[in-house]
C-alpha cells in the first residue's frame, strides 16, 4: 500500500494529532523502503499508526515454498475439469461436497514432478 499524506485517508481522526501522524508516516514510509516490504497500516482515532500487515521478505526462499505449498492444487480436486465443468453424477458430486464438508474425504493422488518451479530471486552480489 502507498504511503500518502492525504488528509482523506485520515480525515476521522482530530486535526492536533495529524502532526504525530505524519511524522509516523515519514518513520514507516523510511521502515518500508529500506527493507523493500509492501505494508498495510491502519490509523486509529487517538493518531496512533498500526501495521496491520506486511508482505514477505523478497530474497526470503522460505516464505515462496510456504506459499506454494499451501496454495490449492487444480490436480486435487477431481470434481473439476479444465474447464470448470462437472463430469459426475449430481449424487456422487453432492456426497463428495458433503464428505468434504465435514472431513471424512480421504483423497489418495499420485503425482511426480519432473520439473520443479523455482521463484526468481535476485543477486546480491
Amino acid at each position: 500500500m502507498e504511503i500518502s499524506f492525504n488528509p482523506k485517508h485520515y480525515a476521522h481522526v482530530p486535526v492536533y494529532y495529524w502532526p504525530w501522524i505524519w511524522w509516523q508516516l515519514v518513520w514507516l514510509r523510511g521502515w518500508a523502503e529500506g527493507l523493500r516490504r509492501d505494508i498495510l497500516f491502519e490509523v486509529a482515532p487517538n493518531g496512533k499508526v498500526h501495521v496491520v500487515f506486511w508482505s514477505d521478505d523478497r530474497n526470503d526462499l522460505r516464505a515462496w515454498m510456504w506459499g506454494q505449498e499451501t496454495a490449492p492444487r487444480r490436480h486435487l480436486d477431481y470434481m473439476d475439469n479444465a474447464a470448470g465443468d462437472v463430469d459426475l453424477n449430481y449424487f456422487v458430486w453432492a456426497m463428495a461436497k458433503a464428505l468434504e464438508r465435514t472431513g471424512h474425504l480421504v483423497r489418495w493422488v499420485w503425482v511426480r514432478l519432473m520439473l520443479r518451479a523455482v521463484p526468481p530471486f535476485e543477486d546480491s552480489g
